[in-house]
């Protein structure tokens, strides 16, 4: 595996899940790296990786004004990428959140303007 290509493929990963519907994006990621599934050492990283992630990110969370949240939705994708079930669960939680944030967002504003 050639390393200097490495930061070029994990951008252009980026690009293409930032680009991805929502509530399919996931599903879309873990059928990409799906395609490495046999790699035990990829499979490894990924949920390790993704489960450090989550401990630092709910650690994080529990100091004052740090957003653990970010690390910690971090490592669910990263888990995700390895696994369908994940990553159906995070597509619909996407959706869900977006459309509860959405709602909220214009309580608040109609709620200032008064």
């Amino acid at each position: 595996m050639n390393l200097r290509f490495l930061p070029e493929k994990l951008t252009q990963a980026f690009r293409e899940f930032t680009s991805a519907q929502p509530g399919h994006r996931f599903l879309q990621l873990h059928e990409r790296w799906g395609k490495a599934r046999s790699r035990l050492w990829l499979n490894l990283v990924a949920v390790g990786g993704g489960l450090v992630l989550m401990v630092v990110g709910v650690l994080l969370g529990l100091v004052p004004g740090v957003p653990g949240i970010v690390l910690g939705g971090l490592g669910l994708a990263m888990i995700g990428m390895r696994f369908r079930r994940v990553a159906i669960w995070l597509d619909r939680f996407e959706v869900k959140s977006r459309r509860w944030l959405g709602k909220w967002g214009r309580a608040r504003a109609s709620h200032s303007h008064k």
